[in-house]
């Protein structure tokens, strides 16, 4: 499945022209380094709004110039010739909540300083975690794209929890002396030994998580999404293969105020 086209098509059958007019695009340095996470957070996110809706997406790519962006203004969202990944994610973001609803979601505010929102978003992954799993302890953890508060949450619990990226910063360390941090390479293979996959959603923009859900499935490993990058998306995850998608909408928990995540379940959750 290429999900990013599937959902593409989706959204050209469920949405006028008019209503996906670009209206507004914002590239963001992002440089953050929440207590105990282990490194500094560094990336670009784009924010892109249409009349539908707004959408967001972090983005391998640094240099975008006020001019290439400037040029998207007024131009439908999904036209082909719009081709940098993370902006077309941003894109079909911005226009995911015409996905038909099927399976239940809430949405939970969390208020007040960033570090505190952190731990509070790790508290209620882990707390999904214990509705897929039950007793999380001895249980094997993946953390695909790492968050080193995620982790620490689950070591917590007494998990066997690991860690997969492509940050040469992090790769090959034991984060708080316990969870081993392995390259990204290494993501499938790990999947298939794993009780449980926690996966961010830069692997939209990756294209990866066709994979991961394929994976996970195959191997009978839960997959819970926490999806900053296309965070409006849960209901069309869940429709593929995604046993809980939380989707956290920007502004994120980084910035001091409120956040808003969204939790979307398959059915029988």
């Amino acid at each position: 499945m290429d999900s990013l086209k599937k959902l593409r098509a989706i959204s050209l059958e469920n949405t006028k022209p008019d209503e996906r007019k670009i209206t507004g695009i914002w590239a963001t340095d992002c440089l953050y380094n929440p207590v105990g996470n282990g490194r500094v957070f560094q990336y670009k996110f784009i924010v892109v709004q249409t009349l539908y809706g707004q959408g967001c997406a972090y983005s391998t790519h640094t240099n975008y110039s006020a001019e290439e962006l400037k040029c998207l203004i007024g131009r439908d969202c999904l036209s082909k010739s719009i081709t940098d990944v993370a902006v077309q994610v941003a894109c079909l973001d911005s226009l995911a909540n015409c996905i038909e609803t099927k399976n239940p979601s809430e949405t939970i505010e969390l208020e007040g300083k960033s570090e505190d929102k952190l731990h509070e978003r790790s508290a209620l992954i882990v707390n999904e975690a214990k509705k897929l799993l039950g007793n999380l302890e001895s249980k094997k953890v993946v953390n695909v794209g790492v968050v080193g508060d995620i982790i620490r949450a689950f070591l917590e619990e007494k998990t066997s929890v690991i860690g997969t990226d492509f940050d040469p910063n992090i790769i090959g360390k034991k984060l708080f002396g316990k969870a081993d941090i392995y390259t990204g390479k290494e993501t499938i293979q790990r999947l298939k030994e794993a009780d449980l996959a926690v996966v961010t959603g830069m692997t939209l923009t990756t294209k990866s998580i066709d994979d991961i859900i394929r994976v996970c499935e195959k191997y009978k490993t839960k997959l819970i999404v926490f999806a900053e990058t296309g965070a409006n998306m849960g209901q069309f995850y869940v429709n593929h293969g995604v046993d809980i998608y939380i989707g956290e909408q920007y502004p994120f928990y980084i910035y001091d105020g409120k956040s808003s995540l969204k939790i979307t379940k398959k059915s029988s959750h």
